[in-house]
């Protein structure tokens, strides 16, 4: 009995599995169209990473800016540079004798440039007197 009723639903049976194929297809579909818009916003997210990263990279490996430390130099007189060294990527420079508008100026100066400032030490040597040292790497 039970081959006879499958018999006589048999068109019932094969649509019912027909539609029962077309739902997971449908179902596999939208998963497989959400995945691939996931995969679309990452690889733009990473575009754009690689985008700032190159703009920095072009910032900060920038000939120029060897050039922009020989600024420092000229920011106060010469008598109140100690030292100044500039090797190949790195910088270390000494003041004395500083007054308020000339601390001002060099640390303007150094805040305006694109250094990596490693070291940075201001003393009062006396009232209105200060001392500055700084090393910087580009």
């Amino acid at each position: 009995m039970n081959l006879m009723t499958l018999k006589r639903f048999k068109n019932e049976l094969i649509i019912l599995i027909a539609s029962l194929f077309v739902l997971l297809s449908f179902g596999y579909k939208l998963s497989a169209k959400e995945h691939v818009a996931k995969e679309i916003i990452e690889i733009e997210n990473s575009m754009t990473q690689i985008g700032k990263v190159s703009g920095l990279k072009q910032l900060w490996g920038d000939k120029g800016i060897a050039k922009e430390a020989e600024k420092f130099k000229t920011v106060v007189a010469k008598s109140k540079i100690k030292s100044f060294e500039k090797r190949s990527k790195k910088m270390v420079a000494k003041y004395e004798n500083l007054n308020v508008k000339e601390l001002n100026s060099v640390m303007n100066q150094l805040l305006k440039t694109p250094f990596q400032i490693s070291k940075l030490m201001v003393t009062e040597q006396a009232k209105e007197q200060y001392r500055m040292e700084f090393t910087c790497k580009w």
